[in-house]
């Protein structure tokens, strides 16, 4: 009878190690797989932070552009403003236009 409940035990404790032998196969697959993610994550994340710094860089070159051509438009009309005042500001509606187009063909 001892015996019987003992091959019995062992049985089920084999069974049991088996058991144990798959969930340990299974969490190191999960592992793997979490690595694997990881890594791919990494290289995402690179990817991303790249092409933020190069949005900002071109972001900078058009501001930057933008900025000294708002300059030259300043200047301009500051250019236009002496000239009228200089030239007593009536009747100049035509040369004002001139002026402009003049000033646009450089731009």
């Amino acid at each position: 009878m001892l015996r019987l409940i003992t091959e019995e035990l062992m049985a089920g404790l084999e069974e049991v190690n088996g058991q144990g032998r798959g969930i340990r196969e299974e969490m190191e697959k999960i592992k793997g797989e979490m690595t694997r993610r990881e890594e791919q994550w990494e290289v995402e994340r690179g990817e991303m932070k790249e092409t933020t710094r190069d949005l900002g860089e071109k972001l900078e070159e058009v501001e930057e552009r933008r900025g000294g051509k708002m300059e030259r438009v300043k200047e301009r009309l500051e250019e236009l403003k002496k000239k009228r005042v200089e030239g007593g500001g009536g009747g100049g509606g035509r040369s004002r236009d001139r002026e402009m187009r003049k000033w646009r063909r450089q731009q």
